[in-house]
């Protein structure tokens, strides 16, 4: 007789003597069932992975290369449940994903700053390279990140990082700029007599912690300048980004760059976006234009003492075509490139409502550099002693003098989505 079958027996005899059997036969059945189906169940599935603590050994995946691996991932990052190779630089041998269960075969573990606030510190395991990544600037939680880092788990978790900032290890700006081999002789008389307006600007942050909306009120006193998007009255009925390229192309001279905070090296698409287009960037930030655009090229609104005193020069380069035609002429040997992601916004709190949204970065060189130094550790190996003192470095301003505080933000936001509720 079977082993069941006789402990059934069994529990139908002890029925007979004692009555409460019988009301707990089904359930002790139904239990005993439960736990060989469960038993039989575990016996068919792999074992789990023993490698659960942080001395354990990289275990590669044949001879397919470094395997990179976002941990806390920026938004613009799609999710890639697999290992996929590196777009830009597929033959260097590097597979990048965001499945989390690739923790302990990864070479490399990219953390987004924003992403870490809040979130437990993933296991390390042995010879992996922890890279800092930031793709913003931190007018709005820099303080609270730099208590995180305090915390000794992160203060000297990192080895690399990853920034726009150009003291980075590895710098992912926003674009790259690029020489032209060859220019082509253009009737820059004609492209010029065809613009019919003086500036252009398009701006939906209406967060004004950088004055930038202030200066263009200002600005508005002495010159004509359209103000498109949320934060402004201009209207125009567009399909795609390039039809509204293609107007501000043919109509408008100058176009406004404003960055929405002053940052150390920040010069974000607000600038490059337009920089290919015939007509004149007008630029505010925090960045180093000097260094990282070409002179005469662009206007920058630090090299004025007030909004007028630059009113003044757009007139007068807007009475004067072969001084304007100048610096067209010298903006055509250069040009920008940069890299598309798209992605749906999460709404929250400052966020209220979810958008389909494009942001413009140059990453997929600094990542085939990543994989590079994943290629020759030895001339690339360190680890950050403290993280703080270099992030201390991004703090940002409100016009390159004032500090930008959380409450600050939060202020403006309140005050810019009741305006917004009353405007509905």
């Amino acid at each position: 007789m079977p082993v069941w079958d006789g402990l059934l027996d069994n529990m139908a005899k002890l029925s007979l003597v004692f009555p409460r059997w019988r009301r707990l036969r089904l359930c002790i059945c139904v239990s005993i069932l439960s736990v060989i189906g469960f038993l039989v169940s575990m016996s068919s599935k792999p074992k789990d992975d023993p490698c659960t603590n942080r001395d354990c050994p990289i275990r590669e995946f044949g001879d397919t290369g470094k395997t990179i691996l976002w941990y806390f991932v920026p938004r613009y990052v799609l999710d890639s449940p697999e290992r996929v190779p590196l777009r830009r630089c597929p033959e260097l041998g590097c597979y990048v994903t965001t499945n989390r269960r690739y923790l302990p075969h990864a070479h490399a573990v990219l953390l987004s700053a924003q992403q870490i606030l809040g979130n437990d510190q993933p296991v390390r395991y042995r010879d992996q390279v922890w890279v800092y990544h930031n793709n913003e600037p931190m007018y709005l939680f820099y303080e609270n990140l730099i208590e995180e880092f305090r915390r000794p788990q992160w203060r000297s978790a990192f080895n690399w990082t990853m920034d726009f900032r150009h003291d980075s290890d590895l710098q992912r700006p926003y674009s790259q700029l690029r020489t032209r081999s060859s220019t082509v002789n253009r009737d820059y008389s004609t492209i010029v007599q065809k613009k019919t307006k003086l500036v252009a600007w398009a701006v939906s942050n209406c967060i004004d912690v950088s004055g930038r909306l202030s200066y263009a009120h200002e600005l508005q006193k002495y010159i004509p300048v359209d103000i498109y998007g949320r934060c402004g009255s201009g209207a125009f009925s567009r399909s795609t980004p390039e039809e509204w390229n293609d107007y501000l192309n043919s109509t408008y001279k100058f176009y406004l760059s404003f960055e929405s905070s002053f940052c150390k090296d920040y010069i974000s698409e607000k600038f490059f976006n337009n920089y290919n287009l015939d007509l004149v960037t007008v630029a505010r930030g925090g960045g180093n234009y000097t260094r990282d655009v070409p002179r005469g090229t662009y206007i920058n609104t630090a090299d004025f003492k007030s909004p007028k005193e630059l009113a003044d020069h757009l007139l007068y380069l807007h009475n004067n075509h072969d001084k304007y035609i100048e610096i067209l002429k010298r903006k055509q040997r250069y040009y920008y490139t940069t890299e598309a992601y798209y992605f749906t916004t999460q709404t929250d709190i400052l966020h209220p409502f979810s958008e389909r949204y494009v942001e413009h970065y140059y990453e997929e060189e600094p990542m085939c550099q990543l994989c590079s130094r994943l290629h020759n550790l030895s001339g690339y190996s360190k680890t950050i002693p403290d993280i703080v003192p270099w992030i201390k470095l991004s703090k940002c301003s409100s016009a390159g003098d004032l500090p930008v505080t959380y409450f600050l933000y939060v202020l403006s936001f309140v005050l810019t989505l009741t305006i917004m509720t009353g405007i509905r």
